[in-house]
Protein backbone atom coordinates (compact mmCIF):
# COMPACT_ATOMS: atom_id res chain seq x y z
CA UNK A 1 0.00 0.00 0.00
CA UNK A 2 2.58 2.50 1.13
CA UNK A 3 4.73 1.39 -2.19
CA UNK A 4 1.56 2.40 -4.12
CA UNK A 5 0.52 5.73 -2.69
CA UNK A 6 4.75 6.73 -3.31
CA UNK A 7 4.60 5.78 -6.87
CA UNK A 8 1.25 8.07 -6.77
CA UNK A 9 3.14 10.75 -5.55
CA UNK A 10 6.37 10.66 -7.27
CA UNK A 11 4.18 10.80 -10.41
CA UNK A 12 1.96 13.48 -9.65
CA UNK A 13 5.28 15.78 -8.50
CA UNK A 14 6.72 15.29 -11.86
CA UNK A 15 3.49 15.95 -13.89
CA UNK A 16 3.37 19.54 -11.67
CA UNK A 17 7.09 19.75 -12.07
CA UNK A 18 6.85 19.51 -15.71
CA UNK A 19 3.67 22.37 -16.05
CA UNK A 20 5.64 24.55 -14.05
CA UNK A 21 8.64 24.38 -16.05
CA UNK A 22 7.39 24.19 -19.56
CA UNK A 23 5.42 26.30 -20.23
CA UNK A 24 7.67 29.40 -19.55
CA UNK A 25 10.05 27.38 -21.93
CA UNK A 26 8.12 26.28 -24.35
CA UNK A 27 5.79 29.88 -24.62
CA UNK A 28 4.81 31.20 -28.39
CA UNK A 29 1.96 32.57 -30.19
CA UNK A 30 -0.62 29.46 -30.20
CA UNK A 31 -0.88 29.78 -26.52
CA UNK A 32 -2.78 32.90 -26.33
CA UNK A 33 -6.32 31.35 -26.84
CA UNK A 34 -9.69 33.01 -28.44
CA UNK A 35 -10.42 36.10 -25.79
CA UNK A 36 -7.12 36.92 -24.38
CA UNK A 37 -4.90 39.27 -24.63
CA UNK A 38 -1.02 37.92 -24.02
CA UNK A 39 2.27 38.98 -23.06
CA UNK A 40 5.75 37.90 -23.34
CA UNK A 41 8.83 38.79 -21.62
CA UNK A 42 10.53 37.19 -24.56
CA UNK A 43 11.11 38.56 -28.24
CA UNK A 44 9.08 36.48 -30.81
CA UNK A 45 6.17 35.15 -27.96
CA UNK A 46 9.02 33.34 -26.03
CA UNK A 47 9.57 33.63 -22.39
CA UNK A 48 7.13 33.91 -20.02
CA UNK A 49 3.44 34.20 -20.92
CA UNK A 50 0.98 36.33 -19.38
CA UNK A 51 -2.22 36.65 -21.00
CA UNK A 52 -5.48 39.26 -19.93
CA UNK A 53 -9.31 38.69 -20.89
CA UNK A 54 -11.80 41.33 -21.48
CA UNK A 55 -12.43 43.76 -18.47
CA UNK A 56 -14.10 47.04 -19.10
CA UNK A 57 -11.33 48.75 -15.87
CA UNK A 58 -7.65 49.13 -15.83
CA UNK A 59 -5.25 46.52 -15.36
CA UNK A 60 -2.29 47.88 -13.30
CA UNK A 61 0.77 45.26 -14.59
CA UNK A 62 2.03 43.39 -11.65
CA UNK A 63 5.68 44.29 -9.94
CA UNK A 64 7.09 40.96 -11.64
CA UNK A 65 6.19 42.51 -15.49
CA UNK A 66 6.19 46.00 -15.05
CA UNK A 67 8.04 47.16 -18.25
CA UNK A 68 9.10 44.25 -19.01
CA UNK A 69 7.02 43.03 -21.95
CA UNK A 70 8.61 42.85 -24.92
CA UNK A 71 5.73 40.64 -27.02
CA UNK A 72 2.08 41.31 -27.27
CA UNK A 73 -0.62 39.39 -29.08
CA UNK A 74 -4.50 40.88 -29.59
CA UNK A 75 -6.27 37.85 -29.85
CA UNK A 76 -9.21 39.31 -27.75
CA UNK A 77 -11.66 39.53 -30.58
CA UNK A 78 -13.69 42.82 -31.14
CA UNK A 79 -11.53 44.70 -28.27
CA UNK A 80 -8.72 47.23 -28.88
CA UNK A 81 -5.93 47.43 -25.99
CA UNK A 82 -4.41 50.30 -24.86
CA UNK A 83 -1.02 49.81 -23.05
CA UNK A 84 -0.28 53.04 -20.73
CA UNK A 85 3.28 54.05 -19.59
CA UNK A 86 1.55 55.04 -16.36
CA UNK A 87 -0.12 53.47 -13.06
CA UNK A 88 -4.16 53.67 -13.52
CA UNK A 89 -4.47 53.73 -17.16
CA UNK A 90 -3.24 57.68 -16.55
CA UNK A 91 -2.16 58.98 -19.93
CA UNK A 92 -0.20 61.10 -19.31
CA UNK A 93 3.01 59.08 -19.40
CA UNK A 94 1.90 57.86 -23.04
CA UNK A 95 -0.64 55.32 -24.71
CA UNK A 96 0.08 52.58 -27.43
CA UNK A 97 -2.80 51.09 -29.05
CA UNK A 98 -3.03 47.28 -30.15
CA UNK A 99 -5.82 46.58 -32.79
CA UNK A 100 -7.35 43.40 -32.27
CA UNK A 101 -6.01 40.33 -34.24
CA UNK A 102 -2.52 42.17 -34.40
CA UNK A 103 0.82 40.37 -32.98
CA UNK A 104 3.93 42.15 -32.21
CA UNK A 105 6.88 40.16 -31.75
CA UNK A 106 9.03 43.06 -30.87
CA UNK A 107 7.89 46.37 -29.23
CA UNK A 108 11.67 47.59 -29.17
CA UNK A 109 11.49 47.27 -33.41
CA UNK A 110 8.42 49.64 -32.97
CA UNK A 111 8.74 53.51 -32.35
CA UNK A 112 7.69 52.61 -29.02
CA UNK A 113 10.47 52.60 -26.29
CA UNK A 114 11.48 49.08 -25.28
CA UNK A 115 9.81 47.28 -21.90
CA UNK A 116 7.14 50.30 -21.99
CA UNK A 117 3.97 49.24 -20.23
CA UNK A 118 2.47 49.42 -16.54
CA UNK A 119 -1.07 49.48 -17.41
CA UNK A 120 -3.60 48.45 -19.49
CA UNK A 121 -7.50 48.56 -20.61
CA UNK A 122 -9.29 46.88 -23.61
CA UNK A 123 -11.30 49.64 -25.56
Amino acid sequence: MLRKLTSALAIAVALIGSQIVADPAHASLSQCQAGQFCTWKGYTYSGAMYYYTYSPTCYDIGPDWDNRIVSVYNNSGAHGVYLYNNHGCNSAGGIRYVPPGVAYPDLCKLDWACLWASSLRFT
